[in-house]
Parts: structure tokens; sequence; C-alpha cells
């Protein structure tokens, strides 16, 4: 590939061959030692001739484990899900006795003190409306948006969010009904500022505040172990994720009876 070539000018072809060059080399990364070195360029190799529809030295193991490790593990989904030292601890146990082809991340339901300091209203979780001995999260449907809403969602989606959906399904952040939309912003922005006086208000985001230095703590561990896969040799492999439509409106705005009929 030429290297004064600009990403804006690469073909798609060129493109995702660029993106597999990277992939495999690692760019940047320090691994524990040659030999996890070598481990993960021979899994990402197997894994691009799977995606290039090619035949691989074997069939890669891509091994979603999700709440598996923890059971396995001895631990429970509760405990993970609070106790982040637990979340490493299963983490390792699992890692050192499965040798996938992939990072399997951390994905171990570890949110639940943010979900408690904001007043989450749209899932329940083992101890927080579910048993103790749960394995599962749920989601709790209800008509958080009505039926004559879907203007106002399609018209002005973030501000729609802001100051209708999040008062309905996040108890911390009731207040934020009281907002004004941002277009006072423009000009004199009196009026957009007038609703941060309010005690409610300025409580919502101190609720907000405290959820993220959480969520920072959480996600220093998911780093951790992504970092320490990484360097062991395993690649990741999932990019980002989408919700469908269908479940977007069905479990977090009208609820699966609603949205049908």
């Amino acid at each position: 590939m030429e290297s004064e070539k600009k990403w804006k000018d690469l073909t798609p072809e060129e493109k995702r061959e660029e993106r597999f060059r990277r992939w495999l080399e690692a760019p940047g990364v320090e691994f524990n030692n040659p030999e996890a070195k070598k481990a993960y360029q021979e899994r990402v190799t197997r894994l691009i001739k799977v995606i290039k529809l090619e035949e691989p030295d074997r069939v890669p193991c891509l091994l979603p484990a999700g709440a598996f490790a923890t059971y396995y593990a001895g631990s429970t989904f509760q405990k993970v899900m609070y106790d982040y030292e637990e979340a490493r601890r299963v983490w390792r146990k699992f890692r050192q006795d499965f040798d996938t082809d992939t990072s399997i991340g951390a994905g171990l339901g570890f949110q639940a003190r943010v979900f408690e300091r904001i007043d989450y209203k749209l899932m329940k979780w083992p101890g927080h409306g579910l048993s103790p001995e749960s394995t599962s999260i749920q989601f709790v449907e209800g008509e958080y948006m009505k039926a004559d809403e879907y203007d106002a969602m399609l018209d002005d989606p973030s501000d729609f969010w802001l100051r209708t959906i999040l008062p309905r399904t996040v108890g911390a952040l009731e207040p934020f009904q009281y907002l004004n939309q941002l277009n006072p912003m423009v000009g004199i922005p009196m009026g957009f500022i007038a609703p941060f006086a309010r005690q409610d208000v300025q409580a919502a985001f101190r609720a907000l505040m405290d959820a993220g230095e959480e969520m920072a703590m959480s996600g220093k561990v998911a780093f951790e172990i992504g970092r320490q896969e990484l360097a062991a040799g395993y690649p990741p492999f999932g990019g980002g994720m989408s919700a469908a439509p269908f479940d977007m409106i069905g479990d977090s705005l009208r609820g699966t009876r609603r949205l049908l009929t």
C-alpha cells in the first residue's frame, strides 16, 4: 500500500486490508512474552481467514461466556455486579481454564452500583427487584413513551430523551422535566439557566456525577481485564453493538404489548 495514500482515497477493499494489517500487527501492544505475541498472530490470522471465507488451520473458538464464567468460578451474578475484586477473580479463573481465540472481555455485568446511584427503573437485577440467587437481569416494561409522543421523539430525539424519557425512567433524574430546551441558549441564555437554581435539579446532577465516578471505577476494571487479555495473546473481536428498533421501542419506551397493539 502506498504510504502517501490517504484513508479517504482508499477503496473499501483496501480499507479492509489495512484494518486487517493493523489488527494482525497490533501496534503499541506490549505482549507478556514472544509466545503470547506468536499466539496472538496465529489467532488473528485464523479469524481473518474466516472473515475472508478462506479455510483456516482450524475452526476458531469464539466464546462469549457471559454469566457462565461467574458460575464456573463458584460465584454469583449478584457478587460480580457489586464486587470488582470478585469480577477480577472470576475472569482470571475462566481465562486460566479455557483457551479461546478471542478475548472474552469483562462482560460480567458489574454495573449495579451505577444503576442504584441513579435509581434506574428499566431493569431489575439480583438483589434489586430479583432474588439474590437470580441468574440474570430483567427488563421492566412500561408505557414510558405515550402513544401520541412519536412525533415529539422524532422531531427532537435528544430533547425528548433528556426532558421526557429520563425523568420517567431514572428516578434521580426526574427533575430534568423542569429543564428548558436548549434553544434559549442562542442569544440570551437566562431561560435555559434558570432551572439550575432548583435544588432538585442540582441534586439530579450530583447523582449523575456520583454515578459517573462509579462508572469510572467499573470501567477501570474492564479496561484492565481487556489489556491483560490482549497482552496474553487474545485478540479483541467485537468492535461495537447496536440495538434493534423493535427492542428499543418495546423494551425501553412502549412495552411489548402496547407496541404490538
